[in-house]
């Protein structure tokens, strides 16, 4: 039987047969040809073919053949993938989004955005949300901003260097009015040595920032990175694309219990509830006001910290998220 929270816990899986696991070999979702060949030779052992993110020509074909051995084929999406463009065309390492859905017996969808477009093209489409490894992302081993209030304010971020930059330019106002307040460090995880970055915040004056590492670390470091946040933030730019997102970065940072403010785009609207569980911002008034609201008053970020992270706990944890899963594939456990 699969092992639904082992399966869970692997950090970047991209397809998975019968217990066995290939891995992309780089960041664009592409893996070799020798790859391909080898998941046709594990599929007929296998009882499920599980397609992660990626969607070109040869994962629909690969798609097709396990079909037509028979297998069951689960498709899951945590990017809008479908909404990946060059110019005016699809990203060709995402055109057959739309055939790999239709085909599979089931979709998982990590976020209602996805669910809605998914939906349309298989009626088997299941609300899935990204799980938290509580194991990893344990409120133990940070300070975090629940603590009581000091020397400096420290407003962190998490994400991939210059992916983000258009979002992280929407704090950027924000944080230089804040600043001129009080005593503000801005802490990114991380800006991976961007130039960018740096050139765009190069120009507000009074505000500490932290750019991070300049290259990735292992997920278990991330923790160790975000130590000292009083607050975490995630800006994102409402577009296609980022109405996909399922909220990870808050929701990893609700388990270490820091309290998050978030731009209300995609699944962050249905992950926080404002002013209870965290704080929703979408203009540069409501980012200042927010924080600043948690800057003055440090028993309401205990009281958003620990609402959030009762959140997390009930809803997104691995072992919360394969029991959605396991009934959907009728794996429950006896």
């Amino acid at each position: 039987m699969l092992d639904v929270i082992a399966f869970l816990k692997i950090a970047d899986y991209r397809l998975y047969c019968g217990g066995k696991t290939t891995i992309g070999k780089s960041k664009v979702m592409l893996i070799s040809v020798s790859d391909y060949f080898r998941i046709i030779g594990d599929i007929g052992a296998a009882d499920l073919l599980f397609i992660q993110r990626t969607s070109n020509i040869f994962i629909y074909f690969l798609c097709l053949y396990a079909k037509r051995m028979g297998k069951t084929v689960v498709f899951d999406v945590d990017d809008a993938i479908f909404a990946k463009r060059i110019g005016m065309l699809k990203n060709p390492l995402y055109a057959c989004f739309d055939r790999i859905a239709r085909t599979s017996d089931y979709v998982f969808a990590g976020s209602h955005y996805i669910r809605d477009y998914a939906k349309l093209l298989n009626e088997n489409t299941v609300l899935v949300p990204t799980a938290v490894n509580t194991e990893i992302f344990d409120a133990s081993k940070t300070s975090g901003g629940a603590a009581g209030p000091r020397a400096e304010f420290v407003i962190g971020w998490l994400g991939a260097g210059d992916i983000h930059l258009r979002s992280l330019m929407l704090i950027k106002e924000p944080l230089r009015a804040l600043s001129k307040k009080c005593d503000i460090t801005f802490k990114m995880v991380s800006s991976l040595g961007s130039r960018k970055i740096r050139d765009a915040f190069r120009d507000v004056a009074g505000l500490r920032i932290d750019y991070g590492q300049d290259d990735w670390i292992a997920l278990e470091a991330i923790p160790e990175a975000m130590k000292g946040f009083d607050v975490s933030i995630m800006p994102l730019i409402d577009n296609p694309y980022m109405r996909g997102k399922c909220a990870l970065k808050a929701l990893e940072s609700m388990a270490m219990k820091i309290p998050v403010v978030a731009s209300g785009v995609g699944e962050n609207s249905y992950v926080i509830r404002h002013g209870e569980n965290g704080y929703l911002a979408n203009t540069a008034e409501e980012w200042v006001r927010c924080i600043e609201e948690l800057i003055d008053d440090a028993a309401k970020r205990r009281a958003i910290a620990d609402s959030g992270y009762a959140t997390v706990s009930r809803e997104y944890t691995i072992p919360v998220i394969a029991k959605r899963i396991e009934k959907v594939l009728g794996l429950e456990r006896g």
